[in-house]
């Protein structure tokens, strides 16, 4: 039984590999899921798309094929991938999950040390929101019509589009756009698709609506609902943060007053999945490692702060520095800003 189990071969540390799945073409939605392997090298440009979406729940896993043998994955991944996979041809893909050996911390800190440039490279990132959900379809369709024009802009917001409109929230407070690591993986992608269910859509629709909305809002008067709400949803605001991270003057604690409510399971991913939109400085003092634990990360992170950042005038932003440094690892960071306080 052993033999029918997916097992991985070790990645060269000293040459950015990877592995890439190339997901097998089938046109049965209920046949097995079959994918191989494939070794590549970042610094030789390979061709593929990076999925992006929620791990999920653990419980029902479902199995794949791996190189003809077992491997299970979360059933959300596996919604995907079926929806994802072609009818003729293999589709080649980056997904965490399968591409990185989970139970392997030193290759778990290697690959996620430079999971940044795994998105940042690939052709496209492939947001996955979900299946489809009661009101899904209609805000996708909605919202391509408005960014091929088959819905005048000048129109989209009259009363009878009421319903569409409020599919469209509901799109965007899907659970996916809570997820911390889709931050990282939306605002360095250089293309983004979204799928629900069987519907996509492009990123750059968000912006290219936010745009048309603003502009025409010169002209007539908008239901507060559409022109008004419309740039402060959040796949809007991850979008636009796309082209501006390499010249990014924000500290790691103006990113997390920003994006420190996002979800992630393991506490030290609050530094490991928002550090790359900080400026540089606050960068080169992450060095991502799961081996330990998440007072010594947070406590480095902290005291770069503390020493090269902080506005000294603590009556005056105490309270901020506070929250901030909750937001990144619980209470226990509190004890820790103080104690450095006082050492200062």
């Amino acid at each position: 039984m052993e033999d029918q189990i997916f097992e991985y071969n070790i990645l060269n540390r000293d040459i950015k590999e990877i592995r890439l799945i190339a997901l097998q073409p089938c046109t049965d939605p209920t046949a097995a899921i079959e994918c191989k392997i494939l070794n590549a090298i970042l610094y030789d440009r390979p061709h593929y798309e990076a999925l992006s979406y929620m791990w999920g729940d653990e419980a029902d896993p479902q199995t794949i094929k791996i190189e003809g043998k077992e491997y299970q994955i979360r059933q959300n991944l596996w919604l995907a991938l079926n929806q994802l996979r072609l009818a003729e041809e293999e589709r080649i893909l980056w997904v965490d999950a399968v591409c990185i050996n989970q139970d392997n911390i030193a290759e778990r800190n290697h690959q996620v040390g430079f999971m940044s440039s795994i998105y940042r490279q690939a052709h496209c990132v492939i947001a996955w929101l979900g299946p489809e959900t009661e009101t899904s379809h209609k805000a996708m369709s909605f919202l391509n019509q408005i960014h091929e024009g088959s819905v005048p802009v000048a129109e989209c917001d009259s009363f009878r589009f009421k319903e569409k409109w409020a599919a469209i929230k509901k799109l965007c407070e899907m659970p996916y756009w809570g997820r911390l690591w889709i931050i990282q993986e939306v605002v360095l992608a250089s293309d983004v698709v979204l799928c629900c269910g069987k519907d996509t859509l492009p990123g750059e629709a968000f912006i290219n609506i936010r745009d048309l909305l603003a502009a025409y809002g010169k002209y007539r008067t908008w239901n507060p609902d559409t022109a008004q709400e419309f740039p402060q949803l959040q796949p809007v605001r991850l979008l636009q943060h796309r082209n501006r991270i390499e010249s990014s003057d924000r500290t790691l604690v103006n990113i997390l007053f920003e994006f420190g409510e996002a979800v992630c399971q393991d506490p030290r991913d609050k530094i490991f999945g928002l550090f790359f939109l900080s400026k540089q400085c606050c960068k080169a003092q992450v060095s991502v490692d799961y081996s330990k634990k998440t007072f010594e990360i947070c406590n480095h992170a902290i005291s770069h702060y503390l020493d090269e950042h902080l506005d000294h005038n603590l009556d005056k932003h105490l309270d901020e520095y506070l929250e901030a440094f909750s937001m990144l690892a619980g209470d226990f960071t509190q004890s820790v800003m103080l104690a450095d306080f006082v050492h200062h």
